[in-house]
Protein backbone atom coordinates (compact mmCIF):
# COMPACT_ATOMS: atom_id res chain seq x y z
CA UNK A 1 0.00 0.00 0.00
CA UNK A 2 1.44 3.39 -0.94
CA UNK A 3 1.99 6.16 1.61
CA UNK A 4 -0.80 8.24 0.06
CA UNK A 5 -3.30 5.40 0.34
CA UNK A 6 -2.22 4.74 3.93
CA UNK A 7 -2.80 8.40 4.87
CA UNK A 8 -6.18 8.36 3.14
CA UNK A 9 -7.15 5.22 5.06
CA UNK A 10 -6.12 6.85 8.36
CA UNK A 11 -8.03 10.06 7.55
CA UNK A 12 -11.18 8.08 6.81
CA UNK A 13 -10.72 6.00 9.97
CA UNK A 14 -10.37 9.19 12.07
CA UNK A 15 -13.47 10.65 10.37
CA UNK A 16 -15.46 7.49 11.12
CA UNK A 17 -14.18 7.34 14.71
CA UNK A 18 -15.24 10.95 15.35
CA UNK A 19 -18.74 10.18 14.10
CA UNK A 20 -18.93 7.05 16.26
CA UNK A 21 -17.87 9.10 19.29
CA UNK A 22 -20.53 11.70 18.44
CA UNK A 23 -23.21 8.99 18.22
CA UNK A 24 -22.10 7.44 21.50
CA UNK A 25 -21.85 10.64 23.53
CA UNK A 26 -24.96 12.44 22.23
CA UNK A 27 -27.26 9.42 21.89
CA UNK A 28 -30.90 10.53 21.84
CA UNK A 29 -30.10 14.26 21.54
CA UNK A 30 -31.03 15.05 17.94
CA UNK A 31 -29.93 18.67 18.14
CA UNK A 32 -26.45 17.81 19.46
CA UNK A 33 -26.10 14.92 17.00
CA UNK A 34 -26.92 17.18 14.06
CA UNK A 35 -24.63 19.99 15.26
CA UNK A 36 -21.79 17.51 15.82
CA UNK A 37 -22.22 15.99 12.35
CA UNK A 38 -22.17 19.43 10.73
CA UNK A 39 -19.06 20.50 12.69
CA UNK A 40 -17.12 17.32 11.91
CA UNK A 41 -18.03 17.39 8.23
CA UNK A 42 -17.19 21.11 7.87
CA UNK A 43 -13.76 20.66 9.46
CA UNK A 44 -12.88 17.71 7.24
CA UNK A 45 -14.10 19.57 4.12
CA UNK A 46 -12.13 22.67 5.13
CA UNK A 47 -8.93 20.62 5.23
CA UNK A 48 -9.69 18.54 2.13
CA UNK A 49 -7.12 20.41 0.01
CA UNK A 50 -4.21 19.78 2.43
CA UNK A 51 -1.56 17.71 0.64
CA UNK A 52 1.48 17.96 2.91
CA UNK A 53 1.84 14.56 4.65
CA UNK A 54 3.16 16.18 7.84
CA UNK A 55 0.14 18.53 8.02
CA UNK A 56 -2.19 15.59 7.35
CA UNK A 57 -0.56 13.65 10.19
CA UNK A 58 -1.18 16.60 12.53
CA UNK A 59 -4.83 16.82 11.45
CA UNK A 60 -5.28 13.08 12.01
CA UNK A 61 -3.84 13.50 15.51
CA UNK A 62 -6.28 16.33 16.22
CA UNK A 63 -9.21 14.20 15.03
CA UNK A 64 -8.16 11.15 17.08
CA UNK A 65 -7.60 13.30 20.18
CA UNK A 66 -10.97 14.99 19.69
CA UNK A 67 -12.77 11.65 19.55
CA UNK A 68 -10.97 10.58 22.72
CA UNK A 69 -11.88 13.79 24.51
CA UNK A 70 -15.52 13.40 23.48
CA UNK A 71 -15.67 9.87 24.83
CA UNK A 72 -13.78 10.54 28.06
CA UNK A 73 -14.76 14.04 29.12
CA UNK A 74 -18.20 14.87 27.72
CA UNK A 75 -21.19 13.74 29.77
CA UNK A 76 -24.73 13.96 28.50
CA UNK A 77 -27.30 15.04 31.09
CA UNK A 78 -30.88 13.90 30.69
CA UNK A 79 -33.74 15.68 32.44
CA UNK A 80 -35.78 13.12 34.38
CA UNK A 81 -37.95 15.41 36.44
CA UNK A 82 -38.37 18.92 37.78
CA UNK A 83 -34.78 20.15 38.24
CA UNK A 84 -33.55 16.54 38.31
CA UNK A 85 -31.04 15.19 35.84
CA UNK A 86 -29.35 11.88 35.14
CA UNK A 87 -25.76 11.80 33.93
CA UNK A 88 -25.37 9.29 31.10
CA UNK A 89 -21.92 7.95 31.88
CA UNK A 90 -20.36 5.48 29.46
CA UNK A 91 -17.69 2.85 29.99
CA UNK A 92 -15.15 5.27 28.46
CA UNK A 93 -16.00 8.24 30.70
CA UNK A 94 -13.00 9.34 32.77
CA UNK A 95 -13.86 9.05 36.44
CA UNK A 96 -11.89 10.07 39.51
CA UNK A 97 -12.36 9.18 43.15
CA UNK A 98 -14.97 11.32 44.80
CA UNK A 99 -13.53 13.22 47.76
CA UNK A 100 -16.05 14.40 50.30
CA UNK A 101 -16.28 18.18 50.62
CA UNK A 102 -15.10 19.53 53.95
CA UNK A 103 -16.40 22.95 54.86
CA UNK A 104 -13.58 24.68 56.72
CA UNK A 105 -14.30 28.02 58.43
CA UNK A 106 -12.40 30.98 56.97
CA UNK A 107 -10.38 31.69 60.16
CA UNK A 108 -9.08 28.11 60.02
CA UNK A 109 -8.02 28.57 56.41
CA UNK A 110 -6.26 31.86 57.14
CA UNK A 111 -4.42 30.38 60.11
CA UNK A 112 -2.12 28.40 57.81
CA UNK A 113 0.27 30.86 56.20
CA UNK A 114 2.33 30.06 53.17
CA UNK A 115 5.87 29.04 53.84
CA UNK A 116 8.65 30.91 52.17
CA UNK A 117 10.35 28.84 49.56
CA UNK A 118 13.96 27.88 50.04
CA UNK A 119 14.87 29.88 46.95
CA UNK A 120 13.45 33.08 48.46
CA UNK A 121 15.10 32.55 51.85
CA UNK A 122 18.49 31.86 50.19
CA UNK A 123 18.36 35.02 48.15
CA UNK A 124 17.25 37.01 51.21
CA UNK A 125 20.25 35.76 53.20
CA UNK A 126 22.57 36.81 50.36
CA UNK A 127 21.31 40.37 50.69
CA UNK A 128 21.94 40.61 54.45
CA UNK A 129 25.31 42.18 55.47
Amino acid sequence: MSAGNELRRRVLAAFKDLHKARLQVFRGDERALKAGRIEINQNFRKNKQVTDPKAIEELITVAVDSASILRKHVIQLEEIGDKKYRANITKDTYKIDNVQFQDVPEPELLKHKRRKSKRCSDSDSDKKP
